[in-house]
């Protein structure tokens, strides 16, 4: 736990029966060190157990600005290009010792009276994210996310395979819900993020499309949910799957709205191989179509 004179503490949590609430905030960084910089003295505030910052190879040097100013900070670095913010995500989960995990963007702020809330709030099999009055609305604080530690290693985490911006925190909630794990609704006025633009989002990231990465991700977890509806103990397909399924609808539903052909039909064949006595062998295949079609007069597509 960081240090007293610094005014953190953990507070006492009716969700684990009066014994101190250690909630690990987790954040990734690269290339947002001028909104972590703004949004740090409220995390301060927040009181967190502890805060995790996963560098990215940050080009601004996040890492170095932290261990002068916030030596207190734990930090862990990644150096490769791009940026995978699952896999950062989940970088900063096995480097948290809390009980809970606050996953929180570099560039929200959390009002100070959220803690006190978590504490008086949470329930039993919960996990916390803001309220929405639709899909569109707080659309940029819906990767804030407070779960249980034990649940989050029990889905496997946040989905690598997802890359591009978006999508891997919807992900996430679908496997909570799949465990059995239910949303608690937080207020709005808990946190914000500061507001910017996509191209700082799609900065490091290959497509730059946001509505051809929202139908990619979206048929993704699609065909994802498919494949394990007669699953209901398994959380997570396994990678090798994971991967084909992502690069076919990449391949078939290209990289920008303009190219992108108004019916697209994506083929998954997923392979099991069940024992029996020799000489014989049982090969199980399954193959799933997904029609990705253009209607009129359609909503916009939120990410």
């Amino acid at each position: 736990m960081l240090a007293l004179s610094n005014g953190w503490r953990a507070g006492a949590s009716h969700a684990t029966e009066g014994q101190p609430m250690k909630i690990s905030l987790i954040t990734t960084c690269k290339s947002r060190l001028q909104y972590l910089q703004q949004v740090l003295p409220s995390w301060l505030e927040f009181k967190p157990f502890e805060i995790v910052v996963v560098d990215v190879a940050c080009p601004q040097g996040t890492k170095l600005w932290l261990n002068q100013n916030y030596p207190e900070v734990k930090v862990v670095y990644e150096d490769y290009a791009g940026f995978n913010l699952a896999a950062a995500r989940n970088k900063g989960a096995g480097a948290a010792t809390g009980d809970y995990f606050l996953f929180v963007d570099a560039d929200v702020v959390l009002h100070r009276d959220y803690h006190d809330w978590i504490v008086k709030n949470l329930q039993a099999n919960t996990f916390l994210l803001r309220h929405q009055d639709n899909l569109f609305e707080g659309i940029h604080e819906q990767g804030t996310v407070l779960c249980k530690k034990e649940d989050f290693f029990k889905i496997h985490g946040y989905d690598e395979v997802l890359q591009e911006y978006g999508g891997e925190d919807l992900d996430l909630y679908e496997k909570l819900a799949r465990a059995g794990v239910k949303k608690l609704s937080v207020p709005r006025e808990f946190y914000y993020a500061i507001e910017h633009s996509d191209e700082e989002r799609f900065l490091h990231h290959e497509m730059k499309d946001r509505t051809v990465v929202s139908i990619i991700t979206r048929t993704y977890r699609a065909a994802k949910a498919f494949l394990l509806t007669n699953s209901p103990e398994v959380y997570e397909l396994p990678a090798a799957l994971r991967t084909q399924i992502w690069q076919t609808c990449k391949a078939t539903l290209g990289t920008s709205a303009a190219e992108m052909p108004s019916k697209s039909d994506i083929v998954v064949k997923a392979n099991q191989a069940k024992w029996l006595p020799e000489p014989y062998y049982l090969s199980c295949e399954l193959t799933l179509k997904l029609n990705v079609k253009a209607r009129q007069n359609a909503n916009k597509l939120g990410q």
